[in-house]
C-alpha cells in the first residue's frame, strides 16, 4: 500500500510493508521516485514563496518605508528551502531606534521592472517543478502497473 504522509513543508512517499511487498525487486525504484516527489514538492514550495514574495513588493511599491522582500534558496535534505529576508532588514532596528524624528519615512525601494522579470523567472521556476513532479507521478504509475 502506497500513501502520502507529512507536514506541509514535505509530503514524503511511503511503503507500507505488507504482504504483497514482502521481496518487491521495485523498492529501490519506489524509493528514487520518492525523492523525486520530495525534491520537486521542495521547489514547488520555494517557487511560491517567491511568487508571493514578488506579490508583496509589487502590492507595496507605494508604500513609504517599505523595504523589499527577497527569497534565499538554501539545500536542504528534501530539495531546497526558501528564506524570506528584507534587503534592508538591518536598517530597519535603526529605524526603529530613531522612531521619534519627525521626517517622512522614505519612499519604497521596490523596483517594478526588477520584480516584474523576477516574477517571470519565478513562474518558469513553479512550472519546471510542476512537470518534474508529474513525471514522477507517470513513473509511479508505470511502475505499480508494471508489479500488478
Amino acid at each position: 500500500m502506497l500513501y502520502f504522509a507529512g507536514d506541509n513543508d514535505a509530503i514524503p512517499l511511503v511503503w507500507a510493508l505488507s504482504n504483497d511487498a514482502v521481496g518487491n525487486q521495485n523498492l529501490p525504484q519506489l524509493a528514487m521516485i520518492s525523492s523525486a516527489f520530495d525534491t520537486s514538492t521542495s521547489g514547488i514550495v520555494a517557487a511560491a514563496t517567491k511568487l508571493q514574495a514578488n506579490a508583496n513588493n509589487v502590492a507595496n511599491a507605494n508604500t513609504n518605508g517599505y523595504q523589499t522582500q527577497r527569497v534565499d534558496l538554501v539545500e536542504s535534505p528534501a530539495g531546497v528551502e526558501a528564506r524570506t529576508a528584507s534587503v534592508d532588514a538591518p536598517n530597519r532596528a535603526n529605524a526603529a531606534a530613531n522612531s521619534n524624528r519627525t521626517s517622512p519615512s522614505p519612499p519604497s525601494d521596490v523596483n517594478l521592472a526588477d520584480e516584474m522579470v523576477s516574477m517571470m523567472a519565478n513562474e518558469n521556476f513553479y512550472q519546471a517543478n510542476m512537470q518534474a513532479l508529474k513525471a514522477a507521478d507517470d513513473m509511479m504509475g508505470t511502475l505499480l502497473d508494471t508489479s500488478a
